[in-house]
């Protein structure tokens, strides 16, 4: 087992890392730690801004090590789709592959007629703690199903 100059295991540093992670993702608005997309009007986080986020919560990681954390995960995720399995953690959601079947689509620009292959894709469903989590109810402005 790996062995941090702590005394903390990696294992164990990963471990701590997705509970950060699920933490920092689902509520980086209160703490701060989203930028603002002004494009878009909405909030979004980089590599490097959680990569920040995680060494706030982990005073006790450095930048090399939170930045080595970002990338084992990340990386083993991708690695894992590309063998075509899923990934699963639990309260935050399930990465898998979808297959997309053969169409036929269209040229945007001439308007043709164009075969499209089948294709893998990438797809996320949250988990169910990270769905209430987002999904707050609204207090103040109820309604009853009564009145509408």
């Amino acid at each position: 087992m790996l062995k941090r100059s702590g005394g903390i295991s990696l294992v164990h540093t990963v471990r701590l890392f997705y509970l950060d992670v699920f933490f920092i993702i689902t509520e980086c608005s209160e703490y701060n730690y989203c930028t603002h997309n002004s494009r878009v009007g909405e909030l979004k986080m980089t590599r490097s801004e959680l990569i920040t986020a995680l060494m706030q919560k982990n005073p006790h990681l450095q930048l090399k090590e939170a930045t080595r954390l970002v990338n084992i995960v990340f990386g083993t995720i991708t690695s894992s789709l590309a063998e075509g399995s899923r990934v699963e953690l639990r309260g935050f959601g399930a990465f898998s592959v979808k297959e997309r079947d053969p169409r036929i689509g269209r040229n945007p620009k001439t308007g043709v007629q164009v075969q499209v292959g089948k294709k893998l894709v990438p797809f996320f469903k949250t988990g169910k703690e990270l769905h209430q989590r987002l999904n707050k109810p609204v207090t103040g402005n109820k309604r009853s199903r009564s009145s509408v």
